[in-house]
Order: structure tokens, then sequence, then C-alpha cells
């Protein structure tokens, strides 16, 4: 802890690190990394989220601090105050003073926008993603509409993975036929493969012995622009929240493959509250609050926004919709748009509700939080909602080492922002797939992240 409040992390480089291409990884590496993911051009989105206690990120995000990137692709220039580099090897990262605590600050460097990228090759010619200088324990080898193939990378410094190859297929299709075929080893289970979802739920049933079924960490929802009429209007929030039923969806459309979210934390999150209540569903109260609301039944037209063209809306969205009619007299519009233009309408707050999901990135409730804190940009907080004790209440949070009060301090921030509405949470759902009993050291993970470096074939 420094003299001014702010804290410095010293960080020290495996000396086995390396680039796939066998070039070692140094600290040098790393600022850059994090100078390039905080700089606007990148166009991170999650950089404010998981970098932003960082001492300069925010302001390089905001202008204030301009990153020079050097022309030179063997030379790092580092901008951001709170990065520096001792050695080769050796790293420090100051965060600001009453910011983050450190456990929540290592979690945070946990997500993707922290990795380590070669300068070399993300400021040289063609498209870098194609074939990135991984650092990981695979290397990607092809990528196109139809497949992404992975290898294991020769240099990784940890497990070296079993699978000499690893096939993702992209291009659509009836993968349980290939699936049944030999053709993959892995394949999801949805709502639209009713006769084959009833077969694995089936005890008796051989392929119920390849079936794995893990709830995520994820809850999705529907946003609302809380600045936009009707919306403004937390009655009008909370009547639309009521007037769905989430439980008949989650049982007759969903086929169980999803529990309905009374709250904002999904379940093995810490602070998950399996007794939660919520705004429960009450059509008449729905209709109450509705009348009682600065609009009563005086609605201007009202429009939900999704990503998506070229098919029909989701059954789901379209019962919800339904649920809207037949409970509170409201026709609600869907527009589909593509995603660049769903994105800059959330940007922008050209929308009055929107449908989107939130999965967990590291297993903390701030995680979910902080999409609801009134700074955030809109691109984090769509819903552009605001409440100064929400705002104070994660930050105290943010900072408290106590794990029990921590808790309690997000129990009271989720019970405020559910009554206020920003979101009508509606599920949290289940990974649900099949996966060849031949396959050995495969286990699901509740943050929808498979870890196939330990998978291997074996004989039973």
């Amino acid at each position: 802890v420094n003299d001014n409040g702010t804290v410095s992390y010293t960080f020290t480089i495996r000396e086995n690190a390396k680039f796939s291409n066998g070039r070692a990884v140094t600290a040098n590496d790393m600022a850059y990394s994090l100078d390039r993911a905080a700089d606007p051009r990148t166009r991170s989105s999650t950089a404010e989220l998981y970098l932003g206690d960082i001492v300069g990120v925010m302001d390089m995000q905001r202008g204030r601090i301009i990153n020079r990137v050097s022309p030179q692709q063997d030379k790092v220039t580092i901008d951001l105050t709170g990065v520096e580099v001792l050695d080769e090897r050796t790293i420090r990262i100051t965060t600001l003073a009453n910011s983050v605590s450190p456990e929540l600050f290592m979690m945070k460097l946990t997500y993707e926008v922290a990795s380590v990228v070669d300068k070399v090759q993300t400021e040289g010619p063609g498209r870098w993603t194609d074939r990135p200088n991984s650092t990981g324990p695979w290397i990607m080898v092809k990528r196109d509409v139809a497949e992404i193939v992975m290898e294991p990378n020769p240099n990784y410094f940890g497990h070296k993975p079993e699978i000499k190859r690893l096939v993702f297929y992209i291009s659509g299709g009836s993968t349980f036929l290939r699936y049944q075929n030999g053709e993959v080893h892995f394949t999801g289970v949805g709502v639209d493969d009713l006769d084959v979802l009833k077969d694995v739920r089936d005890p008796s049933s051989e392929l119920s012995r390849q079936y794995f079924e893990m709830t995520e960490m994820t809850t999705s929802y529907i946003g609302f622009n809380t600045r936009t009429p009707p919306f403004d209007d937390p009655l009008v929030r909370q009547a639309f929240a009521m007037a769905v039923d989430k439980e008949s969806i989650a049982r007759d459309i969903l086929q169980n493959l999803a529990i309905p979210a009374k709250g904002i934390l999904p379940p093995g999150m810490p602070g998950y509250r399996p007794d939660y209540k919520g705004l429960e569903y009450n059509p008449a109260k729905a209709r109450e609050l509705l009348a009682q609301s600065s609009y009563g039944n005086n609605l201007p037209r009202i429009k939900i926004t999704i990503s998506g063209s070229g098919s029909a809306p989701s059954v789901v969205l379209q019962s919800i919709v339904q649920f809207w009619k037949s409970n509170l007299g409201v026709e609600v519009e869907i527009e589909q748009v593509d995603y660049a233009t769903f994105l800059e309408q959330l940007k922008k707050g050209t929308f009055q509700m929107y449908s989107l999901g939130w999965v967990a990135d590291y297993p903390d409730p701030d995680n979910y939080f902080m999409k609801f804190e009134s700074w955030r940009s809109s691109a984090n907080n769509e819903a552009r909602y605001s409440n100064e004790e929400v705002d104070a209440l994660i930050q105290e949070a943010r900072i408290e080492m106590d794990p029990q009060k921590r808790l309690q301090l997000y129990r009271q921030i989720e019970d405020i922002v559910v009554s206020d509405a920003p979101w009508i949470t509606l599920f949290h759902s289940k990974d649900s797939l099949l996966v060849k009993p031949f396959i050995c050291g495969y286990y699901p993970t509740p943050m929808g992240i498979s870890i196939l470096s330990y998978v291997s074939f074996c004989d039973s």
C-alpha cells in the first residue's frame, strides 16, 4: 500500500512462459497488452469493467491519456501510469486508492481482456486473430465459416493436452445426427431436440450415461431504457416484470433447461438465494401498478429490440409478449436488427426495451452488480440505470474484506435493484450436452467455458 492510498502489485513472469512461436513472454509484452486493451481505439467494452481499477486506465478510456504506440514492432511505449516494467520478467501494476480488494482484483485479471498478446503480430499486417500467437495450451491452426481447428501448443508451460486435434463445427445443421454417426464426440441438446431430451433424461436409456446437465452462472433478462418513456417510471417496469409467468415458460417451453430467475445472481454464485422471491408473477398486481404509474393506460407505442435477422423471434420472447398483451392489455412490437445495429442502439440509447444475457466471468457478485453503476458507459450499463445508494453500496462491497459483510451488502444491492426493475430477470440456463463414453476427463463448468486440456480418449 502506497502513501497516497494506491496499491501496487508486483508480478514475475514464469521463466518458461513462451508464445506459441517459441518467443519468451516478457514484462514489455504484458505492459503493451494492458495499454492496448485500455486504448479506446481497441473498442473493448470490458477494459472499463476489469482493468478500470488500474491507475490511468479510465483516463485513457476517456481520452485524457493517449496511447502512443511505437511504430517499431520491437519497441514498447507504456502510457498507463499504473503500469511499470521493472525488468524483463517483472511488472508492477498499481490500482486506485479505495477501488478494489486484492482478491477481487486478482479475479478481474483472469478475464481475457488482461491476456497477453504479441505486439509484432497485432500491429503487423493481416488479421492476427486468424492465427493468434498464443500463450495458452492450444493454438488455432484453421478458422473459416465452417470450422475452427485447434492443436496443442508445444511451447505451453503447463499441462500439455493429450488430444492432438480439436475441431469445432460452426456451420450449423443437426449435430445430434453427426453425434449418432460418430462424426462428432460432443453435442448440445436443446428444446429443438425434444425427443432426444426425453431420451437422455430417461435413466434406462443408453444415452443417459453420456448426458451432462449443469446449471450455468448465467442470467438472461429483458432490459429497459430507464431514461425513455414509459420505462422511466419504475411502476411501469414493475408491472411488466410481474406480468410474465417465467415458471410456465421454463416448464412448458424450455423443458426445464432453465431455472426461472427471481433475482440478479445465478445459482452457484456467492450470495445467490434459492428462496428469494423477487417480483413474483401477479397479473392483478401488475395491472394495479400500471394504473398507478404516471402513464396510466396512456402508454406510448412500445418496441422491444433484439439481435437477429432472417428468422422468427424465439418462442420464449413471443410468449413474453403474449403475457404482456393478455395481462396488461399492452401490445409490444418486436424489432429485429443485425448485431452491429443492435450494439449501436444500445450504445446510443435509441431503444425502449432489449433482450440480453450475462454469463459470469468470475465467481463474485461484483461481476453482476457492476452493470448497474450509474457512471458506467452505455456499453455496460445498457439500461442507463442510476441509483446513488446502489453506487455507494457497490463500492463499499468492492473493498470490504470480510466475506460475510460483503455478501450482506450484495444482498442489499440485489433487493434495491430487483425492486427498481431496470431488468426483468428471466432465466438461469443449463448446459445440456452429450459426450461420447470413450471421452475421459471432461467436466462441464458453470461459467460455460469448457476446459479441454485434460480431455483424453479412454476405454470406458
